[in-house]
């Protein structure tokens, strides 16, 4: 369909009609926001709309746009795309997986809330975007009115920094910014809610000429939702689970430890699918609590009272404040009540994201408290520290395998020692040393953006590095009690094969039934030569390659710092050596595939 042709209309078949009336009963509100979108976005792609339709709708509505990594960024684009309708505006919500730069000179209003995974990478659903925008055939956008909201996790030296970066190429390109950015940490509600009343109040008042321009024609502006393909991830309220089994998966020789733990969730409710995580909620222990109060000479008894709730200074740090994660945010007000020249405050003035890495990679509070004494009052220091978040590992098991009843997980210790002091990873240190029968709290951390394929015949190529296996051990499960028929290639990375080699025996077992198909191994400190997972992954590049253009689907699932950078890389280096093409065509098919869910990462 070309031009400005009618669009026919056709009734749809009763038994179609009545399964969709029966449908849109069952869904809430934001579920029904979510089908219209989808519905909408299936009709424009399927009957090629004309592009006048989009751009008289662009050009009356407030388009919010959202990167989101874990659904947090997303749900904050959804509050305020309800409370812009609400407020009467006509309002577009979209994915950046499915927002195309070449699309922004058309907008009137733009909106963007987008979070930065780990140390100042993107989110995956905002990749393909941000690169087209960055590049050199990005529009020109003076025409554009813009704002946007960063989240991010100030435990990382480039706190927002994708945020920041976008809001800073918007202008660059010629955008007028409308609201200030501003950047939301881990609570993030509470950091986001004044921008977001500022961005409302803003876009009732540059829409309004728009507003009275359609009410003088008569054309009412329509509520355009468009939706990715993946949801939001959802959390559930914490569980009581209790610990069936605990043993090592690697030998005391090994630099970390690894431990298979099996949880009973019966009753809870959690039906969890491979590829979600499983959400630990603990407490600080009181050793460290004391610890704390004692470097910040305060007393634990005190009372504060924040936000109507009150409680000991003590129980604030035990149950409330996180003491394990150095905040960024929290590390310059501290700067900024030291008066003597520290390391931190030195670290703090320098220019070198590096020198600050340093300090976060090594330190917890205790010891920022008594390297750079300081003067806190109870209040002050319970005010400037984030909340205590729970911590979420990958879930190792099946449903359709091991029952509605049990969850695994694959936990490695994360420890270290600064000073003579050592420490440990607040959660996976009491997850490595749980007896059989001991309890704790859990809870669902739903990852709709890390699942198999619904055709069960496509193939899938796994990479992972270290507990990164873990999410690949469901996978297995799930294809193989429901006798999915697609190919299984795992390629695994630790440092050595006889120390941690993670599930070994079930991956053999795996090939000798056929439910895995092919494995490839990369043991790092085995051998003269360094060789990791990307190594692996180059010199397999042809068979990768062509399990690519097969329509296989690619995972990618461990440390966002170095191996997920590293394995992209390399499958970049793949596509350039075997399909002809140069760094930036590489870049934009890795990025293509992301959009297309043939290329998902679980990466932390």
């Amino acid at each position: 369909m070309t031009g400005n042709a009618a669009i026919a209309t056709t009734p749809l078949p009763e038994p179609h009609f009545d399964r969709l009336s029966e449908l849109a009963t069952a869904l809430s509100s934001a579920q029904l926001h979510w089908a219209s979108g989808y519905l909408y976005g299936r009709a424009e792609s399927v009957l090629n709309l004309p592009s006048s339709v989009t751009e008289a709708a662009s050009a009356e509505t407030l388009t919010i746009a959202y990167g989101s990594q874990t659904g947090n960024s997303r749900r904050l684009a959804e509050a305020l795309a309800a409370q812009s309708e609400a407020a009467g505006l006509a309002v577009r919500l979209v994915s950046l997986a499915d927002l195309r730069a070449r699309e922004l000179p058309s907008l009137s209003l733009f909106y963007a809330v987008i979070s930065t995974q780990g140390d100042g990478d993107p989110p995956d659903d905002a990749r393909r975007f941000l690169d087209e925008l960055g590049g050199r055939r990005a529009p020109k956008l003076d025409g554009l009115r813009f704002a946007v909201l960063a989240l991010g996790d100030s435990s990382y030296p480039l706190f927002c920094a994708t945020g920041r970066a976008l809001d800073e190429r918007l202008a660059e390109l010629g955008g007028r910014r409308v609201v200030d950015r501003a950047d939301a940490d881990l609570d993030f509600e509470r950091d986001a809610a004044p921008w977001l009343t500022d961005a409302l109040d803003t876009a009732k008042r540059e829409l309004d000429t728009t507003a009275a321009s359609t009410a003088a024609t008569g054309t009412t502006p329509r509520l355009h939702l468009v939706s990715s393909a993946t949801a939001t991830p959802v959390l559930s309220a914490p569980n009581e689970a209790e610990v069936i089994v605990r043993h090592p998966l690697t030998t005391e020789r090994a630099v970390r430890g690894v431990h298979h733990v099996e949880l009973d969730i019966a009753g809870s409710g959690i039906a969890y699918q491979p590829g979600d995580a499983l959400a630990v909620h603990v407490s600080n222990p009181e050793p460290l609590v004391e610890a704390v109060l004692d470097a910040a000479g305060l007393d634990g008894d005190t009372d504060v009272i924040i936000d109507d709730h009150q409680a000991s200074l003590r129980d604030w740090l035990r149950n409330r404040r996180e003491l394990t994660r150095l905040s960024l945010k929290f590390l310059r007000q501290h700067a900024d009540r030291d008066d003597s020249q520290s390391a931190l405050s030195a670290a703090l003035r320098d220019s070198d994201p590096q020198a600050i890495r340093r300090w976060f990679g090594s330190r917890q509070l205790v010891d920022a408290l008594r390297e750079a004494p300081a003067d806190w009052s109870a209040e002050s220091l319970v005010k400037a520290l984030p909340p205590l978040g729970s911590r979420a590992y990958s879930i190792a098991s099946s449903r359709a395998e091991v029952g509605d009843d049990e969850v695994h997980l694959c936990v490695a210790e994360f420890d270290g020692e600064h000073d003579g002091r050592r420490w440990q990873g607040l959660a996976s240190g009491q997850l490595s040393r749980l007896d059989e029968g001991a309890s704790l709290r859990v809870s669902l951390e739903a990852n709709p953006r890390f699942r198999l394929p619904d055709d069960d015949s496509t193939d899938i190529l796994m990479i992972g590095a270290g507990s990164g296996v873990a999410p690949y051990r469901g996978f297995l499960q799930q294809r193989f009690a429901t006798g999915g028929n697609g190919r299984n290639w795992l390629l695994f990375g630790n440092r050595h094969a006889r120390e941690d080699f993670l599930y070994q025996a079930e991956w053999l077992d795996a090939l000798r039934r056929g439910s895995l198909h092919r494995i490839d191994v990369a043991f790092s400190r085995d051998g003269d030569a360094v060789r990791y997972v990307q190594d692996r992954l180059l010199a397999e590049g042809r068979d990768v390659f062509d399990w690519i253009e097969s329509g296989g689907r690619l995972y990618v699932c461990g440390d966002a710092s170095r191996m997920a950078p590293d394995v992209d890389a390399a499958l970049r280096r793949i596509l350039e050596t075997h399909a002809g093409i140069d760094e930036e065509g590489a870049r934009e098919r890795l990025n293509d595939l992301a959009a297309e869910g043939r290329y998902l990462r679980d990466v932390y």
